[in-house]
């Protein structure tokens, strides 16, 4: 059971190195700070020292020692985290996994294979693809690139299409096509973190937190929930406007991981035109066919 929030707790500013963020110990401080708990009174439920929760929280990642097993497992019985958070705690108390490149993975990903298996799915109308920990498209078939245009403008990464951090950047497709802004955008920030935290001395994966720490939505995402994500359930619905009809559609997707590709997720969505989402927004969005081409990209 969630422990009831402590009147006396206060929280500090928020860091803004985002490579920081990407700690145990900044990890436990926000979950401390989310169920609104003194360190003092954190520390009494997990029946251990308050020094010592207090060294875990205020080390720096070049200082970052790891806990004892049993004071990671307390952790996590005392805050009530879920599968996906608790996860993630043993993640970051454990040294950082190796992250491919994408050329890596785009190389186990590509055999005739799957190239086969991605037909079939084309075949019948549903788009497909294979995605790193950082939500970096590795491989697609067609009805995937074109239920998201504009995704290669921002490197093939799905939070960045979302987010699109940079100021300067032409308002993406993003805008328009994905109706649910708000849960697309919590969604992607708690995978995300999930692969952030797992591949965290990873230097793309440094500059990915870098360049979305710049996108004031992502920053808010961020920082006010704890919410993590390894996957998708399947039948879990994402609502959509179709690219070139404008008329809203729902998709059920689902994303799981390749038990052969374990540093890889494949995403399938299948389309219904029956919309069984929120109403379409009334304010205006360009529609993407609107807006001029700044050239093809490759897409592989």
């Amino acid at each position: 059971m969630t422990p009831p929030p402590d009147p006396t707790c206060r929280r500090e500013p928020p860091l803004t190195d985002p490579a920081s963020l990407l700690t145990l110990g900044q990890w436990a401080r926000q979950v401390r700070e989310h169920r609104h708990l003194t360190r003092r009174r954190a520390a009494a439920l997990m029946h251990v020292n308050e020094n010592t929760l207090k060294n875990i929280e205020l080390e720096t990642p070049e200082k970052q020692s790891a806990p004892q097993p049993s004071t990671v497992s307390s952790f996590a019985a005392t805050f009530s985290l879920n599968h996906a958070q608790e996860r993630h705690t043993h993640n970051l108390a454990a040294p950082p996994a190796p992250l491919p490149t994408i050329e890596q993975l785009r190389a186990l990903a590509d055999t005739p294979e799957n190239r086969a298996q991605m037909s079939q799915l084309t075949e019948r109308g549903a788009a497909c693809a294979y995605i790193d920990p950082l939500w970096n498209v590795v491989l697609a078939n067609e009805p995937f690139w074109t239920a998201l245009p504009g995704l290669e403008q921002f490197d093939s990464n799905l939070a960045l299409w979302l987010f699109h951090p940079d100021p300067t950047d032409t308002p993406p497709a993003s805008d328009h096509i994905v109706i649910s802004q708000d849960e697309m955008a919590a969604y992607l920030t708690a995978a995300t973190r999930g692969g952030l935290g797992r591949h965290r001395d990873s230097p793309r994966a440094l500059t990915l937190l870098e360049r979305l720490w710049r996108s004031p939505r992502f920053r808010h995402s961020w920082q006010n929930s704890i919410a993590v994500a390894y996957g998708r359930n399947h039948g879990v619905p994402v609502h959509l406007h179709d690219p070139f009809t404008d008329e809203p559609y729902t998709e059920s997707v689902h994303v799981g991981f390749v038990p052969a590709l374990p540093e890889l997720g494949f995403c399938v969505g299948y389309r219904s035109d029956a919309h069984a989402g929120p109403p379409r927004p009334t304010e205006h969005h360009p529609h993407p066919n609107d807006a001029h081409s700044t050239g093809d990209t490759q897409r592989r």
